[in-house]
């Protein structure tokens, strides 16, 4: 590059500097925001959920929760067959902070449509009460003997 003027040359050097300067800034800054936004993984949540145990003393598995408060909540998503029977996948999700709720223990239920003679695993997601299900995946939980 042929700059005649040295004042000019000066500033695009600088002008240079700067750019590359705010471009690593950025860059840099992009990596802790994905970092925070992320968050922990599943497995991790999920050990903050109530627990959730399997009754199959009917024709059907029934998933039963005992949740601290009446603001605790689970729906049934789906189910997919494996070698080993099938797994069953359940959203948690957590109480409205903007709510109050008697701090009683409260038992929930979900039927699910698998057959008691066929063995099930519970995938679970843990969730605030607002929270997108977008993109959130599935852990296994451990459940308690039923």
């Amino acid at each position: 590059m042929n700059i005649a003027n040295p004042h000019r040359a000066h500033a695009f050097l600088r002008l240079s500097i700067c750019l590359a300067i705010t471009g690593g800034i950025c860059l840099g800054l992009g990596g802790c925001l994905k970092q925070r936004r992320r968050g922990p993984d599943m497995a991790a949540r999920i050990q903050e959920a109530p627990p959730i145990r399997v009754d199959d003393s009917g024709e059907v598995h029934i998933l039963v929760m005992q949740a601290p408060n009446p603001g605790w909540s689970f729906v049934y998503d789906q189910q997919e067959r494996t070698a080993q029977g099938v797994d069953v996948f359940i959203t948690i999700r957590r109480p409205d902070p903007s709510l109050l709720y008697p701090m009683i223990i409260v038992e929930k239920q979900v039927s699910t449509p698998v057959q008691t003679d066929r063995p099930i695993r519970v995938m679970a997601r843990l969730l605030a009460h607002d929270e997108t299900t977008k993109r959130r995946r599935y852990a296994p939980i451990n459940q308690p003997d039923s």
